[in-house]
């Protein structure tokens, strides 16, 4: 790190304090909602990135904002705490605008990005085809995580190209391909690289791009009715990538840690 990294780490630390209240003030508790329940997100030991990323977020903003994570599934917080957007006062971690529906991004605030990452298929290694494309897809059985929105896919099973039956996480559908119970899956490439050594799967699964493959970044979701949060947050994001208890912890999941940069 550039031996002027420290004082780029105060700076940022120095304005998340003058974005923040007073210090003689209680914290204010935000719930900070996460819809990420496996790992490398979220262990069975109640530890994991997401956790790693809210105790990281609540010391770099020093007390005066406290994030309580809550852990719920994403069809349970679109049905539940964004069922009605304006009145969302809370965050929501790691997300991207696309993932639910919020695509010109008017529908909530968007923080400035954590890391970049990008979506795979997953399906039996002998059944993967010399080329992934749409046409292959027609006829086959798409096992997804239920209240997750498939950019690409969502059109071909609304158009009957494909079937698609919903389960509640990302490990029962990838246990489910490994059984023969469906053709293919979908998820985020860090927890297909978790999930297939955790379950012994890498001999029996593997994971491709998702045609047409873009990279996207995660944010942090605000609601409008709180956000007077995104400029904190924003800040605390800023002091975050300069830290090296946070670009540790980005080794540790296998994700590249976004550059340190002055404000």
């Amino acid at each position: 790190m550039p031996y002027f990294a420290p004082l780029l780490h105060c700076s940022t630390l120095l304005l998340v304090a003058l974005l923040l209240p007073s210090a003689g003030a209680s914290p204010r508790q935000v719930q900070a909602f996460n819809t990420y329940e496996t790992s490398p997100y979220l262990n069975d030991d109640g530890q994991g990135l997401v956790p790693a990323l809210v105790a990281h977020l609540n010391r770099v903003l020093q007390g005066q904002l406290h994030l309580q994570l809550r852990n719920l599934p994403r069809a349970r917080l679109l049905q539940s705490q964004l069922k009605q957007p304006d009145g969302f006062a809370g965050i929501a971690l790691l997300l991207h605008p696309t993932f639910i529906g919020d695509d010109k991004r008017n529908t909530y605030l968007w923080s400035q990005p954590l890391f970049d990452d990008y979506n795979v298929l997953v399906l039996p290694v002998d059944t993967v085809p010399t080329e992934m494309t749409q046409a292959w897809m027609k006829g086959k059985r798409l096992i997804a995580v239920r209240g997750q929105r498939l950019q690409l896919l969502d059109p071909l099973v609304a158009a009957g190209h494909l079937t698609r039956s919903d389960f509640n996480s990302e490990q029962q559908t990838i246990q489910m391909i490994a059984a023969g119970r469906g053709d293919f899956t979908q998820m985020n490439r860090l927890m297909f690289q978790h999930l297939v050594h955790e379950l012994g799967l890498g001999d029996r699964l593997v994971a491709i791009p998702e045609p047409g493959v873009v990279h996207f970044q995660r944010h942090i979701l605000v609601g409008k009715a709180a956000g007077d949060l995104l400029a904190p947050l924003n800040a605390a994001i800023d002091a975050l990538h300069c830290l090296p208890e946070w670009r540790q912890t980005a080794a540790h999941y296998g994700f590249a840690a976004m550059p340190c940069r002055s404000r």
